[in-house]
């Protein structure tokens, strides 16, 4: 089973029962471990937080969680015991940093995908020195891959806005002011 399909957690105790758990719903002969079985006895409550805008994975709508994810929780909990409780946040970057807080035991939704495999990559060459024409000339060719990505977000958002700060931004108005596409 591939890592990015294991939902970030901050106790491994608690990653192991997931991974155990969904391994058992999906009728492997796996026996649990005393581990897992007092990690359950002792935390009958799981705190999460869902990304409420990564439809059909992990997403919130009308107010409930919704998608696969959740699907996954609902089995877990029937097959474990355990109560998964949400801890709602307005944006995947709040329910990351509630995560970081230790305010949520774990995210639902910490998958692998395309686009944060790339922001991954750009991060990774923005912060890096650049030591020679090479490197130099590597960042430049990321930076505009990294525009181009970024003005076609700008654009969905101006169709289709979302409850996120992109959509804050390309709709942002002061006094008849707004940003240009390079701001």
């Amino acid at each position: 089973m591939s890592d990015s399909f294991i939902p970030r957690c901050a106790n491994p105790s608690l990653a192991r029962l997931l991974l155990w758990l969904a391994l058992t719903l999906t009728a492997l002969p796996v026996p649990a471990q005393n581990e897992e079985q007092q990690f359950v006895e002792q935390h009958p409550v799981i705190r999460y937080a869902a990304d409420p805008d990564f439809a059909p994975i992990d997403f919130i709508a009308d107010g409930v969680h919704q998608g696969l994810a959740r699907d996954y929780l609902r089995l877990i909990a029937k097959g474990s015991g355990l109560r998964f409780e949400l801890r709602p946040y307005p944006s995947w970057a709040d329910a990351l940093a509630a995560f970081e807080r230790g305010e949520v035991d774990m995210l639902s939704g910490a998958f692998v995908s395309a686009d944060r495999e790339r922001f991954r990559l750009w991060s990774n060459t923005f912060i890096a020195p650049t030591y020679g024409e090479e490197d130099f000339r590597r960042a430049e060719k990321l930076m505009l891959e990294f525009t181009g990505y970024l003005r076609q977000v700008f654009a969905e958002r101006r169709q289709a806005p979302r409850n996120d700060l992109i959509t804050g931004l390309v709709h942002a108005e002061e006094a008849g002011d707004t940003l240009s596409e390079d701001e």
